[in-house]
């Protein structure tokens, strides 16, 4: 990687510079008129005879060889130390697949795509880390742990750099001026100051501050924690200007806890050294749930998220309980004067909750203390925050806490919502991620990215996707980009995108939709002994929807009612029953499932994606007959890994995002779905015998990593999918690759993690057919000479 200074280096004839302060202190100053003790802008550092270098580093070459520079360089007689471009040496030191970034002293293997990026744009982007033949979980960097190359999280494994002679506050002292560039950087580092954690200024520093002549300080904004390990730029500043010194890239990480940890490179030039703003300091002081901002990047203070101004107190769930606002650095309360369920939906969407179910009054949930926060409270339901409501001012009440009010919220949500339209089903998509809202940038948006939207909120066709933060800019996060729907989706998420987090985009940029705005309005009735849920045939019909394809969890599960305008969809009012989830608590039982519906013509896809719609009955328990204790059944969440088994040098199975097989899951967290796809890709690495293809014979899900285990859900049978609705064989006996996709539903009657497993074999196409024909008379194969394969990938959790 090459990066130039903002003095222009010339060997032959010295480095032209403003001041002969730049100069080293084996370099003579050459100015006009030969008086070396005036300072003009144009000037040049020439080294002493007998020394070699640039003029603002000199080497002594009677006394210099490869002793005198560090780890990454060699020694020249005519330039000094010289930086060693691992990256054009015969065997490039990245693993296959990967490209090699030289930088100073060192190298970084990157993904494919994220070079260009990087070297583009102005802005920190996240990066992935190569290891090997592997790929580093986000966030995590191949660092040498023990001799050996391993992924880890660096903020972890870091170096404390505790220079006080690093403070913005400190006046450079000409015989001890800090040089970075000939040290050997290895690792992260986080920057201290006495006891004290700090930053990298992200502000232009004075000359000659922080212990150096040419104080280096952060261009790029800190990343926040969802982005993982981002590219970051640096600037020195000097007289002309405070980026007159662009040095090299450096890596930085926001960690929890308030702080960040840098990878650093040495810059090119002496006279450069990182700053550590002493301002800083207070942000390690900031409590959990706090944030550390500041307007000016001069003057920090700690100020809650913003997350962090509503909770809900006393409840038996965190989506239930009195509802409490964080205002003047006092937490109050709410009069239930007004209190209604269009402002126990506003909070519970504040909240990530899901749908409200009810807007108990009265200290329903015990009263509060301190003070009454709000009254008259007038939502109209579409506000993303409770203080966006009508309310007679912030402590202006005529209330007691016995008039408290509170919310009871479904514990399912859906992860997107229209923000700041003229209706419910209008305004600025915003998405849930990682505890956080955050919205999607315009670039590639279409309508079939605003038909997903649409359909996933129940809200009728979409009729237009407007860009460029039509409904105006959103705050906070903007966790998608470059999304590319093909409109069969039942989630945004499911959708080809960059990756939460990874973007080029401002606010200006961000996305909205117009939709037709005829909800489903389903009518859910919740009996004594089953839950019945009706839906217009007319509205399903509208969205392309078979109103008669619909089932539950369980998708044998599809007991229905035709009436002449309206479809009825029934399930026993019993735990395990269709993938019921069932929740317990001192006052209430909950009763849980998911319908879905699917297109009518779904042979033009991979696999039919299906609408899901969520629906929960809630029954008051009496006291006198509850449970003692407790009783959470829950959805596991966050817990998906894909690990492979059997032998890995010879078949490897893999997750796709897309159906058309490609941007396969990284290895790592991942959740899934109930109802989305599964797009599952086999192959056979490292076979000599190229007669041979892959053929599927059985691919099954169980609820343990044993492929052996006889408890088992067959999506592939004897070659065949067991149910077409279901699974599509796409690619099978042609090649060395097999393809197909299977809907992830509840297979066992439990919310376990499944694991798919397949018995794949090699088939010999000289000897006959291969391609199934989904019949009993089978393809000629391999396996029954041994060659059947077994490959595994698991545990796929529930959401």
């Amino acid at each position: 990687m090459s990066i130039t200074s903002g003095f222009l280096v010339s060997l032959s004839s010295g480095s032209k510079a403003t001041s002969c302060e730049a100069c080293h202190r084996l370099a003579r100053c050459h100015a006009p008129l030969h008086d070396n003790s005036v300072e003009t802008v144009d000037v040049s550092c020439r080294c002493d005879d007998g020394v070699v270098g640039d003029g603002f580093t000199c080497y002594n070459k009677s006394t210099c060889s490869d002793d005198c520079c560090g780890r990454g360089y060699y020694w020249s007689p005519l330039q000094g130390c010289v930086d060693v471009d691992e990256c054009s040496q015969p065997r490039p030191p990245c693993g296959p697949g990967q490209v090699c970034v030289n930088t100073p002293g060192s190298f970084t293997c990157l993904l494919p795509d994220q070079k260009s990026r990087t070297a583009v744009k102005s802005r920190p982007r996240s990066v992935k880390f190569g290891c090997g033949s592997a790929q580093c979980p986000p966030g995590h960097d191949c660092l040498q742990v023990n001799g050996t190359s391993q992924c880890v999280d660096p903020c972890q494994n870091y170096t404390p750099l505790q220079d006080t002679r690093r403070s913005t506050n400190l006046w450079a002292d000409p015989e001890s001026r800090v040089c970075d560039m000939h040290t050997d950087w290895q690792g992260w580092y986080r920057l201290f100051i006495g006891n004290s954690s700090v930053r990298m200024p992200e502000r232009c520093i004075q000359r000659h501050m922080c212990g150096t002549d040419a104080p280096l300080w952060l261009r790029t904004p800190h990343p926040l924690k969802t982005e993982g390990i981002v590219w970051a730029e640096v600037c020195g500043s000097w007289e002309q200007d405070c980026c007159q010194f662009q040095s090299n890239p450096i890596h930085v990480k926001a960690c929890p806890g308030n702080y960040y940890v840098y990878k650093l490179v040495s810059p090119n030039l002496c006279r450069l050294a990182y700053c550590a703003d002493a301002n800083t300091a207070v942000c390690s002081t900031c409590a959990d749930g706090e944030s550390c901002v500041s307007r000016d990047n001069i003057n920090w203070r700690c100020e809650p998220d913003p997350r962090s101004s509503l909770r809900l107190v006393n409840g038996d769930t965190a989506c239930s309980g009195r509802v409490e606002i964080f205002h003047n650095s006092q937490w109050g309360t709410v009069c239930d004067d007004s209190w209604d369920l269009n402002d126990a939906q506003v909070v519970c969407r504040q909240l990530g909750c899901g749908p409200a179910q009810s807007a108990p009054s009265a200290a329903h949930f015990g009263p509060g203390t301190g003070p009454i926060w709000m009254d008259d409270v007038a939502c109209t339901g579409s506000e993303s925050a409770l203080s966006q409501c009508g309310h007679n001012g912030f402590g202006i009440h005529d209330c007691l806490h016995s008039e408290d009010a509170g919310v009871i919220c479904s514990a399912a949500f859906s992860d997107v919502r229209l923000v700041n339209g003229d209706t419910a089903c209008s305004g600025r998509v915003e998405i849930f991620h990682n505890s956080q809202w955050g919205t999607v940038c315009s670039d590639l948006w279409d309508l079939n990215d605003a038909q997903v939207v649409c359909r996933q909120l129940g809200c009728g066709p979409a009729q237009s996707a407007p860009i460029l933060a039509h409904f105006g800019p959103g705050t906070g996060q903007i966790w998608m980009d470059d999304v590319a729907c093909t409109g069969s989706e039942s989630a945004l998420s499911q959708c080809g995108h960059n990756g939460f987090g990874n973007q080029n985009c401002n606010h200006d940029e961000d996305a909205g939709v117009i939709c037709s705005g005829r909800f489903l309005q389903p009518e859910l009735a919740c009996g004594r002994d089953s839950l019945r849920l009706m839906v217009q045939k007319s509205l399903l019909e509208e969205q392309g929807l078979n109103a008669s394809s619909a089932h539950l969890i369980d998708p044998r599960c599809h007991q229905q009612e035709d009436h002449r305008e309206t479809m009825w969809y029934l399930v026993e009012r019993r735990e395990g029953v269709c993938g019921n989830l069932v929740e317990y608590n001192s006052r209430h039982i909950t009763y849980s499932n998911i319908l879905f519906v699917y297109p009518f013509d779904g042979t033009n896809v991979s696999v039919s994606i299906p609408m899901s719609v969520p629906f929960t009955c809630v029954f008051p328990l009496d006291d006198t007959t509850s449970l003692g204790t407790a009783i959470r059944y829950q959805l596991p969440r966050n817990s998906l890994g894909v690990v492979r088994s059997g032998e890995p040098n010879r078949v490897v199975m893999t997750l796709y995002q897309r159906p058309d097989y490609s941007l396969p899951l990284p290895p790592g967290s991942v959740s899934l779905p109930l109802g989305s796809a599964l797009h599952v890709g086999a192959s056979v690495e490292n076979y000599d015998n190229s007669t041979f293809v892959l053929l599927l014979e059985n691919c099954y899900v169980t609820n343990s990593p044993g492929a052996d285990d006889p408890d088992k859900y067959f999506l592939i049978q004897n070659r065949c999918p067991v149910d077409r609705r279901h699974v599509t064989v796409d690619e099978s006996g042609r090649s060395r690759r097999a393809l197909f996709s299977a809907l992830l539903f509840q297979f066992h009657g439990t919310y376990e993690d499944v694991y798919l497993h397949c018995r794949i074999s090699l088939c010999d196409g000289d000897s006959g057919p291969c391609r199934p024909s989904c019949s009993r008379r089978r393809a000629r194969s391999a396996g029954a000479s041994g060659h059947q394969l077994p490959v595994t990938i698991g545990p796929i959790s529930w959401f």
